[in-house]
């Protein structure tokens, strides 16, 4: 093959991926855009973690996210940030998940859904009994589709 060839199929195959990118780009941003305005507060003592979810969400356009490494802290963010959603981690050094959910239902009256995250698939179960239509839980790692169908459940679209 000529270098002629080679250079034009090499641009072809880029260009068609960089417009497939551009479409799932365009529909995911189109299918999360309900989510636009909505506040996030991630809580989970991994810094790694919440970077990469705060990634994920920005790339939909939500900008209001705040991350807590330290759970002891979520009821005065909670009420400092007024989140529309938190993801909690289950395991926390000092507090667990579950119980720092607890604090936030109460304190919020159950009007603030929250997503429970882990990495421990033998926690199904407890995951199961906590659910309920204001609770959803995650699998770490968390892909950006799993993400948008369990906020956009919890948050509905408007």
């Amino acid at each position: 093959m000529g270098k002629k060839r080679e250079d034009w199929l090499t641009k072809s195959i880029e260009g068609k991926s960089s417009i497939r990118d551009g479409i799932l780009n365009a529909q995911t941003e189109k299918e999360m855009s309900h989510l636009k305005n909505k506040r996030v507060l991630l809580v989970d003592d991994s810094e790694e973690f919440t970077l990469m979810v705060t990634a994920l969400l920005k790339k939909c356009g939500i900008l209001a996210v705040k991350s807590l490494h330290d759970e002891t802290r979520t009821m005065e963010e909670i009420i400092k940030f007024n989140p529309d959603i938190v993801m909690i981690d289950i395991m926390m050094p000092s507090v667990g998940g579950f119980t720092v959910g607890k604090v936030v239902q109460e304190l919020t009256r159950s009007l603030v859904p929250i997503i429970y995250v882990t990495a421990n698939k033998s926690y199904r179960q407890d995951l199961a009994l906590q659910e309920s239509e204001r609770t959803e839980w995650l699998f770490k790692p968390v892909s950006l589709l799993t993400l948008q169908e369990k906020m956009t459940k919890l948050l509905g679209r408007k």
